[in-house]
């Protein structure tokens, strides 16, 4: 498996150009999730915490 904390670099490799272009993309919501996780792994890390974050699937 292969992970992309960039999602800026992700949307590139993928050839998305534009939100328009994002927002049609079946990989939206796989990409909105890891932009909303990096986020909260950046805050923890600011505020002196430990960057673990688990998820967990049924």
């Amino acid at each position: 498996m292969l992970y992309f904390y960039d999602v800026g670099l992700a949307c590139r490799l993928l050839g998305l150009r534009s939100a328009d272009q994002v927002a049609r993309d079946p990989l939206f919501g796989s990409l909105f999730e890891n932009l909303v996780i990096m986020e909260a792994l950046k805050t923890r890390f600011n505020q002196g915490e430990l960057g673990e974050m688990y998820f967990s699937g049924m």
